[in-house]
């Protein structure tokens, strides 16, 4: 069931997955672990949080008989499949969630750097990549979709044109 608004405007919840913000807190050795190709590892704050959280979220809103969208980063993708697989299967809707700041290439000083991590302060072929990246990531999970949220909320028309290149139109 989706959450009718009093006009019958269909309204969904939505939950953004990204990981422990506080990593730009950690010592040097901890934030490159973190950033590392073995982030996150089991004991890290995201990991548990996902294994533990996003399990009982999908049964709360079956027992409500709620259906849900899961902006879901490219990192997350590929650190949580199996989620991502439970998220589609509980009939959950999925969309694409952009962060520069979790994408190899990011320069900036830690992750929720907000000089560096707004998507729309890149150039037209550095947004391609970035969306496209974590959209290529979500799709081999064997999910797709036309969702899309940026993170910070960092949107502007070429953002919008690239969207609509990739096929993300909601």
């Amino acid at each position: 069931m989706v959450v009718p608004y009093s006009d019958g405007i269909p309204i969904y919840p939505t939950f953004d997955t990204e990981r422990d913000w506080h990593a730009h807190e950690y010592p040097t050795e901890e934030k490159e672990r973190r950033r590392g190709p073995d982030f996150p590892k089991a004991g890290s704050p995201s990991y548990e949080m996902d294994q533990r959280a996003i399990p009982k979220l999908i049964e709360l809103l079956a027992n409500h008989n709620v259906q849900a969208i899961f902006f879901v980063t490219g990192e997350f993708c590929e650190y949580n499949p199996g989620l991502v697989g439970e998220i589609a299967d509980a009939g959950h809707e999925l969309g694409v969630h952009t962060h520069p700041q979790l994408h190899p290439e990011f320069t900036g000083e830690h992750n929720n750097d907000l000089e560096h991590g707004m998507l729309a302060e890149y150039e037209s072929a550095d947004i391609h990549t970035m969306i496209g990246r974590d959209y290529d990531l979500l799709r081999e999970t064997g999910a797709d979709t036309n969702h899309f949220r940026a993170g910070n909320l960092s949107f502007s028309i070429e953002v919008g044109n690239q969207l609509i290149d990739l096929g993300l139109t909601h």
